[in-house]
Order: C-alpha cells, then sequence, then structure tokens
C-alpha cells in the first residue's frame, strides 16, 4: 500500500476510534473532535506553533464547503468523512505532511478545523439538535449549544474583553459548541423547557433587591436537628405573617417604581410565605418579567432542602437546590441534602423566538465553590441571581469581579446581615460587564430595610424612591 493509501486506511481508523457512530448528528460529531482536541491540548499547541493552522487555512475553508450539504439534514455519515477522495482526507493527508512525523500534533490539528468547518457548515442547528434529544443533564466532556446572550442590547457596546479575546478560549469549543466542563461532581444543566417564556432583560429593566427583614438574627428562628455534628434546618421568620405582608409590599413598590426582576435574600420566608407570594403575583397579574424569591428551607421527595425559586409570568418556575451548606461554630452545620449538586442554564428566547439570553439561579455559599466558578466559567449565563444570607461578603465581592473578567455575565446578590453584626458587609452586589461602574455595592450600614432598593440594570444607577420610570433608551449601534 501507498503512503498515501496507508494514511487515508488510519484516517478511516481514526474516525472509527473517535467513537463516530455510521450516522450521528452534526453536533455530537462536532464535539467528538473538540473532546480529541481536550485530550490533546499540548499537541495541538505544538501545531498552533509550527503555524500549521495558518498553512492549511484554505483546506479547512474547503472542508467547511464540502460539509454544507450536512445542513439539510443536520447527520454525519461516518464513511462520508472517511472518503478518500474528500475533503477532510486532504486535509488529514496535508497535515500530516506538515507535521514532520509529529502525528499526534496532525491529529489533533484536523480535529479542530473539523469541528470548526461542522460550525461553519451547520452550527445554526447545533442547538435544535440539542433539545430535540431533550437531554438537560450533560456529563463532563459531552458537548452542548451555548448561548451567547445579547449583552450589548442591554448594557450597550462598551463591555469588558470577551472571554474567546484572550488566546486559547478555542481549544476545546467552537462559537457554537462547547464540552462541559469537568466539573467535581456538579451536574450541568442545559434547560431549554421555558424557552419561550423566560424573558430577556430589556435595555431599560431596573432590578429590585427585595430585603423584608432588617435583623436576621433576631426575626429568623431554627431548629437544631439530631445528627453526628451538631446541625440545624426549617430557618423561618418568627413572625411569618409580618414578614410576608412587608415582601409583598415591597414588591408591590418595586412595580410601582419600574422594575421588572426581583430578587429576595435566602431564607427570608417560609413555605407559607413564598405560597402567598405565588398568589399575590397571580392577582398582580404578574408585574415582573422575573422574580426570584429567595429561597426556603423545605422538604422535597423526602430530603431536607435550601430551595431557591424563580417565579415566572403565568405562575411557571424554576428551582434550583443549595448544595454547598452553611457551617458556623455557633450554629453548626446547615442540615440540607448536597445531592444532586446541579448548577442550570436556563435558556430565553429573544424577540424572534431564538435562544438569545439565560439565567443562572445560586444560593449564598453556591456562589463560592471552585467548581461552580469553572462551570460558570463555561457557561456564561447571562445574568445570575444570587439570594444570600452572610455576615462576611468580601469573598462573594471577589468572586464576583472574577467572574465578570471570566464569563462577561452580570452577577447579581442579595444578601439579609445584622446590622450589628456587620455594618460593612453588603446587601446588594450587582456586578455588569461593562468598563465603567462594573460592580456596584450597597453595604449594610448603608441601607435601612426593610426596604426596596432599586437599580437601572444597563448603568448601575440606583434609583430614589421618588425617581420616575427610566424612559427607554436603545443602546449604542
Amino acid at each position: 500500500m501507498t503512503r498515501s493509501g496507508i494514511v487515508q486506511a488510519d484516517l478511516a481508523a481514526w474516525l472509527e476510534g473517535l467513537a463516530l457512530a455510521a450516522i450521528d448528528d452534526a453536533d455530537l460529531v462536532a464535539g467528538r473532535f473538540l473532546r480529541h482536541c481536550r485530550r490533546s491540548a499540548a499537541a495541538l499547541r505544538r501545531a498552533r506553533s509550527a503555524r500549521l493552522d495558518r498553512v492549511l487555512a484554505v483546506d479547512r475553508r474547503e472542508l467547511a464547503l464540502a460539509l454544507q450539504p450536512v445542513a439539510e439534514t443536520g447527520l454525519v455519515r461516518r464513511a462520508a468523512l472517511a472518503h478518500p477522495d474528500g475533503a477532510l482526507a486532504l486535509l488529514w493527508g496535508r497535515a500530516h505532511g506538515l507535521a514532520a512525523g509529529d502525528d499526534d500534533a496532525a491529529r489533533a490539528l484536523v480535529a479542530r478545523m473539523a469541528a470548526e468547518a461542522l460550525d461553519d457548515a451547520c452550527g445554526e442547528l447545533f442547538a435544535e439538535g440539542f433539545r430535540r434529544r431533550a437531554r438537560w443533564l450533560i456529563a463532563p466532556g459531552e458537548p452542548y449549544p451555548p448561548v451567547a446572550a445579547d449583552l450589548v442590547r442591554v448594557f450597550g457596546k462598551q463591555l469588558i474583553t470577551h472571554p474567546s479575546a484572550r488566546g486559547d478560549d478555542d481549544v476545546d469549543r467552537t462559537p457554537r459548541l462547547a464540552l462541559a466542563p469537568d466539573s467535581g461532581g456538579l451536574e450541568v444543566e442545559i434547560n431549554f423547557e421555558h424557552l419561550h417564556l423566560l424573558q430577556a432583560p430589556a435595555a431599560d429593566s431596573v432590578l429590585a433587591v427585595i430585603l423584608p427583614i432588617a435583623e436576621p438574627t433576631s426575626e429568623l428562628t431554627w431548629d437544631q436537628v439530631a445528627a453526628p455534628v451538631r446541625s440545624f434546618f426549617h430557618v423561618r421568620p418568627r413572625q411569618p405573617d409580618v414578614v410576608m405582608a412587608r415582601a409583598t409590599q415591597l414588591l408591590d413598590e418595586a412595580a410601582r417604581r419600574g422594575a421588572d426582576i426581583a430578587i429576595l435574600p435566602e431564607l427570608s420566608l417560609d413555605a407559607a410565605g413564598l405560597d402567598h407570594l405565588r398568589a399575590h403575583l397571580r392577582a398582580r397579574g404578574w408585574p415582573f418579567r422575573l422574580v426570584c424569591a429567595g429561597s426556603v428551607h423545605t422538604t422535597i421527595d423526602g430530603h431536607p432542602r435550601n430551595a431557591a425559586t424563580l417565579i415566572l409570568p403565568g405562575g411557571h418556575e424554576i428551582q434550583h437546590h443549595k448544595f454547598n451548606p452553611f457551617s458556623s461554630p455557633l450554629v453548626g452545620e446547615e442540615a440540607i441534602a448536597t445531592t444532586p449538586a446541579r448548577i442550570g442554564l436556563h435558556v430565553a428566547a429573544d424577540d424572534r423566538g431564538r435562544p438569545g439570553w439565560s439565567y443562572t439561579l445560586l444560593i449564598c455559599k453556591d456562589l463560592l465553590s471552585r467548581f461552580a466558578r469553572d462551570v460558570l466559567a463555561e457557561l456564561r449565563p447571562g445574568l445570575v441571581l444570587v439570594p444570600a444570607w452572610s455576615g462576611k461578603t468580601i469573598a462573594f465581592e471577589l468572586d464576583i469581579h472574577g467572574l465578570l473578567s471570566a464569563t462577561q455575565s452580570a452577577v447579581v446578590l442579595a444578601n439579609q446581615v445584622d446590622l450589628a453584626e456587620a455594618a460593612e458587609a453588603s446587601v446588594v452586589v450587582m456586578g455588569r460587564p461593562t468598563r465603567v461602574d462594573t460592580v456596584a455595592i450597597v453595604r449594610r450600614n448603608e441601607a435601612n430595610p426593610p426596604q426596596c432598593l432599586a437599580f437601572r440594570l444597563n448603568d448601575g444607577r440606583r434609583l430614589d424612591r421618588d425617581d420616575a420610570v427610566p424612559e427607554a433608551t436603545e443602546p449604542d449601534s
């Protein structure tokens, strides 16, 4: 067999070794190529260091053109990729000829270029293929369609540097496909279930932080729980009717002040209070795009949970269960189930019905998890909402700064804390992916709860109670 024939036979064996099915969805095939890139990242760097990607740029474009018919069905045939007269075979032979015996570098570069070419040819189908399979939970290394939030529409063009401009972002992702990270046991959920129910923020969106409790240590109570170590559960207001009334009154105030997104702190309501809040929003005709109703201690399927709830117009809901529990020498450990530990990316449609925004919900210490930060850096949600109860917020503030840089996500923390305990702790941290006024912070000694604090999302400006509802403004074009 000639050297050319050996090379082409190697291509067929290599494709089979990547576990490509005989016929498979294009996004899964591209994902197999990206997984090879992740495993062979050092080899890919060698190929790029030798500028082989630049030398083979024309071959990559030819491959993308040859793959254009895939857009008709979204399906890729392994035999067509391996055909000895095909564009991939030509790229394969050229890469091996240029790599000077470094077969690993050649193959990593071919995998990278094949994934790019599939993205060029039919990347608009990746999200639809993912949705059609309805597999919202993805394991490390599995492909998913990243949602590029339309940040310019909300924040204008003066954004911080995009992660893709930092040099090596594209080892294992393309513009329309990425691989789930190794997440330290965290489950990753990419959820399109509420695509046409979730609403993205507008250019004139106002976000309200609702603080119904002034002194949580005295206004809340909890139960000690029998456990191997000192533990507590069932945190709730001592006067639930009073706190519930405050929360609904403050939400009404937020609506009057033009807020369309509202967030309450962690454990500021009990289960009955949450039910009342649901009924109140229904009676008011769902005045918000989205309400993060804090979180409650509750039992779900026999397991104690700290559960946060996003309430959408019409009463549809999204839940998140805290997986990183609070603990302190004074009260012990928060006695909640911490598995399955899951981070969700909940996708919202744009005005044309296409995926154009996403939300992630976390609770307090979840945000401080190293693996959570790694997952967020990959998912890059449009807006992260974090209800919290903590007297120590410097770590949150620093991590929010880091997330803004790594993800271009907007992040809002709503925290409750006693004035006497931590006057300098923040009750609001609002980070925005903008070059100026990036993070707005309200300290406990600057607030006066029970209180509604309202902010323009696009520029971070805090609104006084007598401020007029801001007129809609178009972002820079």
